[in-house]
């Protein structure tokens, strides 16, 4: 094995054991599990479509740890640098801000995008799994990111497009889903 994986595989499990850390006596809001599983879901789902880079995969698992918990920035900059720190903060709803509405217009960065795309189909998936169906304002928010996502898709960077698109058509087919479930409810 050689050293960059060795490396990349060492901060990715201490952003592991930083998110399992502050999220530690927290549960997924439907299902009840710990929450750490909801970060390791996404971060999986980045693997599965190639994402393998550990910035990507740091902020995928890290990703609600300065919305969610008493996390510090200035540690996360510390332990895993100013890049993934850039990605967590774009990641980071302003609860102050959204006023019951999900704002996208901070996230610019491809990365944090395919990350929102999976962490919202994660959450879809959770909720119609224990809930039956989306509600009607988690698919028109769904619908927002799907579209954030196809305006940085025009000018992301060409290794970065397949991945983003990837991310796109699987959240497009979540919401499909969801509304055709919610359909059946109504």
């Amino acid at each position: 094995m050689n050293r960059n994986k060795i490396n990349s595989e060492s901060v990715i499990i201490k952003a592991l054991d930083f998110a399992s850390c502050v999220h530690k006596d927290q549960k997924r809001k439907y299902s009840g599990v710990p929450y750490i599983i909801h970060p390791v879901r996404i971060a999986e789902r980045l693997r599965e479509i190639g994402i393998n880079d550990e910035t990507t995969l740091c902020a995928a698992i890290l990703h609600d740890t300065l919305e969610d918990t008493s996390a510090d920035p200035k540690e996360i900059d510390r332990l895993f640098g100013n890049e993934v720190l850039m990605l967590v903060n774009q990641l980071t709803r302003d609860k102050k801000k959204e006023n019951g509405y999900i704002d996208l217009s901070h996230i610019t960065d491809e990365r944090a995008m395919i990350v929102k795309i999976m962490d919202r189909i994660d959450n879809m998936q959770d909720y119609n799994q224990n809930c039956g169906s989306s509600p009607e304002k988690y698919i028109l928010e769904a619908k927002l990111i799907l579209n954030r996502g196809l305006e940085i898709e025009k000018n992301a960077p060409e290794n970065l497009k397949p991945y983003l698109k990837k991310a796109i058509d699987m959240l497009d087919n979540e919401i499909q889903e969801s509304f055709l479930k919610l359909k059946r409810k109504i």
